[in-house]
């Protein structure tokens, strides 16, 4: 199966004038097999079935992999973010949505000044 998966994507990459094209169609690929999984999910509660009609579904392979998705772009901003202020985290754990972080300790008094982004 991956054979055909491989052959086609380069076939369709041979269509295209760029990489570029290829990884913008990739992406619309992605978004339309997300936005399908996660809108046309079925459950069932007290016999009846049921349409999901908003957020993931819980349990959904798909709606753990879009978090995780989500959670790895936070972790870098936040790690951004600390840089900026000069924060040095000394260790960042991380299983899902939950965080064990160990951050430098400020001295007693010090306060956020969101004006020059910086504590003091």
């Amino acid at each position: 199966m991956d054979c055909y998966l491989s052959t086609l994507i380069l076939a369709i990459g041979a269509l295209l004038n760029s990489v570029l094209e290829l990884w913008i169609l990739i992406g619309l690929v992605l978004e339309n097999v997300v936005n399908l999984g996660l809108s046309n999910h079925l459950y069932q509660f007290a016999n009846e079935v049921r349409l999901q009609q908003d957020k993931g579904p819980t349990g959904y392979d798909m709606t753990g992999l879009a978090a995780d998705v989500y959670m790895l772009w936070w972790d870098r901003r936040f790690e951004e973010r600390l840089e900026e202020l000069k924060i040095k985290m000394d260790l960042n754990i991380r299983f899902k949505d939950d965080l064990n972080q160990m951050l430098t300790a400020f001295p007693l008094g010090a306060r956020y000044c969101r004006k020059n982004r910086e504590h003091k």
